[in-house]
């Protein structure tokens, strides 16, 4: 195994040799053992790493463009942003690892021969269990890659080669796969709320059993594959729009004729309830998956620990909205706004109290907040791992 001292003057020579001058020596940690290290804001662009042992090894800042990194281990690796532009890692296995604020535009990692195998058998490379968060992941190649188990929620995969990859079980919600080849993958029981896949090749792909809400395929080719069925919802269709319909009567006549809504615990995802006023509704419980309300009013509705992964609620007003302990992963919520909303009596008369609208102890990974307002609004105890707020107003 390498120690620090080793470690400093291979990194000092690379640096040389990356800046042409003499006594410089590109770096090779070939067949090497770097197990556990810790390595931080080292540049070892274009080194070489084949067949190296870096399992359970903790990267941070560090340049890995143009690295070859055939058929190395980085099983339960960290790295965390790093820059992979173009790293060569075909067969390699970062099972179980940890990517975050990575940039892997342009990898490679298609299958690779180890030199070292007995057989000399073909090894496919591995992101088995492994998580992403703010990774840019455009135009790699990923062919016969197993991605089972993964978290991978909001990443963006766009223009790159899946073709025969695995994706059973994976948590891919919010992802972006648009021009992607993904022919004769498997996402079977994969988590695909507000998933896009337009204009891919998808022929023979397998999404039995997959969790889907708000997917789009268009554009894509889908010959022979396989979908799951239709989820029965325990609303009809007809039930749920007397139901939305009385409601807005409710509304405009100020509680005076219709019916107030209630859907907690209802199975609504994939509903549309764009431009529809429900304020004031319970959602409490209720699985809004891939449910979209763009541009809907939703002042003073609750969605007490229900599921809106993949959810749409771009523009919509969401005064005073509660939204804890809910699960919101890759939700988009652009330009919403989430202000406190005003208290009225009975007679419709503003009270002078305000009601903000709460995210406490909600799941907001990968969901995107951009240009959305949200002052004043409570989100203590929210998971915002990969949560975009470009442009949201924060100010409390």
């Amino acid at each position: 195994m390498f120690s620090e001292v080793q470690l400093k003057m291979i990194v000092v020579k690379h640096s040389m040799f990356l800046l042409g001058k003499p006594g410089g020596q590109r770096a090779d940690f070939s067949n090497c053992d770097l197990t556990g290290m810790q390595i931080n804001g080292v540049t070892l662009a274009s080194a070489v790493f084949r067949n190296a042992n870096l399992r359970n090894t903790q990267f941070t800042g560090c340049d890995f463009s143009d690295v070859d990194a055939f058929c190395a281990n980085f099983s339960g690796a960290t790295l965390i942003g790093c820059d992979l532009r173009r790293f060569d890692g075909r067969g390699a296995d970062f099972s179980k690892a940890t990517l975050s604020a990575c940039d892997l535009r342009n990898s490679d990692f298609r299958p690779g021969k180890s030199v070292n195998a007995a057989d000399l058998a073909e090894r496919n490379a591995s992101f088995e269990g492994a998580s992403f968060y703010r990774v840019e992941v455009a135009k790699a190649e990923f062919t016969k890659t197993d991605f089972s188990s993964s978290s991978l929620n909001g990443i963006s995969f766009v223009e790159s080669e899946f073709n025969g990859s695995s994706f059973s079980c994976a948590e891919l919600v919010g992802c972006n796969f648009d021009a992607s080849r993904l022919a004769h993958c498997s996402f079977q029981n994969a988590q695909l709320y507000g998933t896009a896949f337009s204009n891919c090749d998808l022929r023979a792909t397998n999404f039995s059993n997959a969790k889907m809400a708000g997917v789009s395929f268009g554009g894509s080719k889908t010959d022979q594959s396989v979908f799951p069925a239709t989820i029965d919802s325990s609303t009809h269709p007809e039930e749920l729009r007397q139901i939305v319909d009385d409601h807005i009567e409710w509304m405009a006549s100020g509680g005076r004729s219709g019916v107030r809504a209630n859907l907690a615990g209802r199975d609504l995802q994939g509903a549309a309830f764009d431009g529809i006023d429900m304020s004031g509704v319970s959602f409490d419980g209720a699985d809004l998956s891939g449910a979209t309300f763009v541009k809907a009013r939703l002042v003073l509705s609750s969605f007490h620990h229900a599921r809106l992964d993949g959810a749409i609620l771009d523009s919509a007003n969401c005064a005073g909205a509660t939204f804890t302990g809910a699960s919101l992963r890759g939700a988009k919520l652009r330009k919403a706004s989430f202000l406190p909303a005003d208290l009225i009596d009975s007679n419709g008369v503003p009270t002078g109290r305000k009601i903000a609208a709460s995210f406490a102890g909600s799941d907001l990974r990968a969901a995107d907040f951009s240009g959305a307002d949200l002052r004043f609004s409570y989100l203590l105890e929210s998971k915002t791992v990969s949560t975009e707020f470009n442009n949201a107003k924060l100010e409390y």
